[in-house]
């Protein structure tokens, strides 16, 4: 069940089909997102109310549902970042681990290896902000004037 705005009480209300059918074709006109919202909207306006007043019950429907939009889409993004950075440590767990066994290294160089990639990364990332480290990065992996990469 949805959760209610703030300040709002539920309240019953029988409508005949004719109305709420203007109802529906005023929320789709108007781009409202949400039926209660619109019926705010209407009866401000029947009762003679300011414009503020009668807009805030869309803007409040609207943010409410975009900010849900949002998180959703941030949660989802967040989620496929951990799954890809799995993956990719992983892989590189594996690439490092039988480089080490073609060379004939030690076991434990593999682990160290490990080890230095972690916090040199933590590192960059508490160095500055993001934008910094991104920039950073880009700097990093530039060609240079003869157009080898510097990295």
């Amino acid at each position: 069940m949805p959760k209610r705005r703030m300040g709002t009480i539920p309240s019953h209300v029988r409508l005949t089909q004719a109305t709420s059918d203007r109802i529906d074709a005023y929320q789709h006109q108007h781009q409202i997102p949400s039926f209660s919202a619109a019926v705010e909207t209407l009866v401000r306006i029947g009762l003679d109310q300011s414009p503020g007043e009668i807009l805030a019950p869309i803007i409040a429907s609207t943010v409410k549902q975009e900010l849900g939009r949002g998180m959703e889409r941030l949660i989802k993004l967040q989620i496929y970042t951990a799954i890809e950075a799995g993956i990719g440590q992983r892989l590189t767990g594996a690439v490092v681990r039988d480089i080490g066994r073609i060379k004939k290294d030690e076991p434990e160089r593999a682990d160290r290896i490990r080890q230095l990639a972690t916090k040199e990364t933590r590192m960059r990332i508490a160095r500055g902000s993001i934008g910094e480290v991104i920039a950073d990065l880009y700097q990093e992996f530039a060609p240079d004037d003869d157009g080898d990469h510097q990295g």
